[in-house]
């Protein structure tokens, strides 16, 4: 059998790829274990200890159970994806935003220096929304990613909402060259457009991030969830017998899966498996923000991957580190 680069064969590929890389599958092994250990002790006590709990099981409890379950889990699952969908697109809006931003920077301002301090500022815009996101220190990230100087990180960190601070300098600086006359009303008025979507879009996921799912819900599917699944089995251990067990572990996967898929993707802007991509959406941005105003980018990124958990690792990584304490 042929091996692969990493020394496996194919069949050991398929199963570390496809099975026990699987990420539902480290969530959720050790309910499953409980499960099956459950199920197992009931199949035991019924086939050697001849224990009837349920001498007449009746297959419409638990049909009549199954659909209410399925309902729950339908609007659950449904309700997190549209909050997650909501939030790609308003990362989509930024992605489109940006590089109109930037397309026009490059056509209204006419000095070197003006372009590239537009375009510092609205790759730092991006970055620094995924780190507000995230709840974590945008000055610094935009700093140790060469978008800001040392002025402006001393300035920038005064500030609780970074994001907007940014969109204000460059407010200022498009205000001030058109009160110069060196841009046009129209101008001004086109180029502005784009910087207030970029509030907008900001607005929309905050919206998102400090609106969660109310916790009683979530509450009330895990246990109509436990009620079903611990019941189950003493309506079939007396006719599959041992094949309860895996028919048990399978259900509880699919079941327990989909509530955790749902309450992972509710909050589409962290760093869980399933969420957003932000960090390669950032760093998209940041490439074409610069190839279309055609200055230098001062930092490169050969390869960039949404490495979620060891993302901050990642970028640390590839970027220099700047010394903050004598900032």
């Amino acid at each position: 059998m042929s091996e692969d680069k990493k020394g496996m064969s194919r069949l050991e590929w398929y199963f570390n790829k496809l099975i026990w890389n699987t990420h539902m599958l480290h969530e959720l092994w050790l309910g499953l274990l409980v499960v099956i250990i459950y199920t197992l002790a009931l199949v035991l006590a019924q086939n050697y200890l001849k224990l009837d709990i349920w001498p007449k099981p009746s297959s419409m409890v638990h049909s009549i159970l199954g659909l209410a379950l399925g309902l729950l889990l339908v609007f659950r699952t449904n309700t997190a994806y549209d909050r997650w969908w909501e939030g790609r697109k308003l990362l989509g809006a930024l992605v489109n935003n940006a590089r109109n931003l930037a397309i026009k920077v490059k056509t209204y301002f006419t000095s070197e220096e003006d372009q590239k301090f537009m375009a510092r500022m609205t790759a730092a815009y991006c970055f620094a929304l995924k780190s507000h996101l995230r709840d974590r220190d945008a000055a610094k990230r935009t700093f140790e990613l060469q978008l800001i100087t040392e002025e402006e990180y001393n300035h920038l960190k005064n500030f609780q909402h970074k994001p907007n601070e940014i969109a204000r300098m460059m407010y200022e600086l498009a205000n001030q060259r058109y009160e110069e006359g060196k841009m046009k009303e129209m101008q001004f008025l086109s180029f502005e457009k784009h910087l207030a979507a970029l509030t907008d879009i900001i607005g929309g996921c905050e919206r998102i991030k400090k609106t969660p799912m109310p916790k009683a819900y979530g509450i009330h599917l895990r246990q109509f969830l436990n009620l079903y699944i611990f019941t189950l089995p003493f309506n079939l251990v007396h006719d599959l017998k041992y094949w309860t067990v895996p028919l048990l572990a399978v259900t509880f996967y699919a079941l327990a899966g989909l509530k955790e898929i749902g309450e992972e993707i509710e909050e589409p802007f962290g760093t869980d498996n399933n969420d957003l991509p932000v960090n390669q959406i950032a760093h998209t941005i940041y490439n074409n923000v610069y190839e279309m105003v055609g200055i230098p980018q001062p930092r490169v990124f050969a390869k960039v991957t949404e490495t979620h958990e060891v993302e901050s690792a990642h970028d640390e990584a590839l970027v220099p580190q700047r010394d903050l304490e004598k900032v």
